[in-house]
Parts: structure tokens; C-alpha cells; sequence
């Protein structure tokens, strides 16, 4: 037996109702461990912000050679975030809202 597939006007209704709660939140913190280990960027994002905005601002810290292959992930415990262009996970739907580190790494 196969599950119930939601009704496109369920799925219209929850996108709308996480949303509205996105926008509710309003600006998630946000600080940004860098590979050196010493230094820390901090600032504060709308929680509708999609994660490649904290990955687009970690490649801004970092130098231009090694920039491209900057990652993030959360500690504890530790989980690589994807990170796809404007289609990545919003802030919320991160669960960066959370007490998490986060970390710009560099392959």
C-alpha cells in the first residue's frame, strides 16, 4: 500500500505556513569559524536566506585560489551542509537557528 500523496493545495498551504514562520523568525546570527582557526565572521542574515548567501560570504574571507573549494559544516556534531546555489536549504530550514558552530572549511 502506497503512502497518501499530499494534495497540491496541502502542499501550497505548509509552504505558505513555513514561510510565514521564516518570516516571523527574523535574522538568524550568524558566526562563521574560518579555517585558520583565529578568526570569526559574524553577522545576522533574514532566516528566508538560502545557505549559499553564508557560503558565498565565507569565499569573500578567504583567498581567491582556495575559495572555490570552501564547504560548510555544523558542530556538534559535525554535518556538511549542501550547499546548491540559490536552490540550498533556507537558513531556517537548516536548523541554523540552533546553538550549532558553524565552519568554512577549504579541500
Amino acid at each position: 500500500m502506497r503512502p497518501a500523496v499530499p494534495a497540491p493545495a496541502a502542499l501550497q498551504m505548509r509552504e505558505r505556513e513555513q514561510r510565514r514562520r521564516a518570516e516571523a523568525y527574523g535574522a538568524v546570527p550568524i558566526r562563521l569559524y574560518l579555517p585558520d582557526g583565529t578568526h570569526c565572521l559574524q553577522t545576522a542574515l533574514p532566516a528566508t536566506e538560502p545557505l549559499s548567501s553564508v557560503l558565498a560570504l565565507a569565499r569573500t574571507a578567504l583567498l581567491p585560489g582556495v575559495a572555490a573549494g570552501a564547504y560548510l559544516f555544523t558542530t556538534p556534531p559535525r554535518a556538511v551542509l549542501k550547499v546548491r546555489g540559490q536552490h540550498s536549504l533556507k537558513l531556517v530550514q537548516g536548523m541554523l537557528r540552533l546553538l550549532v558552530r558553524l565552519h568554512a572549511v577549504v579541500c
